[in-house]
């Protein structure tokens, strides 16, 4: 339930992208070393933590649903590749 999960959850976080002066108003963008961290978070981890999204795109597809819709084919190709 709702009122369960909430009392489970240590925090939470939200950030204004419209307000933030370094965004120029994109709700995601590459910071420093962040292509590399970007690699690093694409590959599994173990054989039982894998991620997708925008973050884990690479080239033009980053930051784009475009890139979140790829990085979910090559999660679904390493979760198979792990079974």
């Amino acid at each position: 339930t709702v009122p369960a999960l909430r009392k489970m959850m240590k925090s939470a976080h939200t950030h204004n992208w419209d307000s933030d002066p370094y965004s120029l108003g994109a709700y995601t963008y590459v910071g420093v070393e962040g292509l590399e961290k970007s690699r690093r978070l694409a590959r599994p981890f173990g054989d039982t933590l894998v991620f997708a999204g925008e973050a884990t795109a690479e080239g033009d597809a980053m930051a784009t649903v475009h890139g979140a819709v790829q990085s979910g084919e090559r999660a679904a190709r390493q979760i198979l590749s792990l079974l």
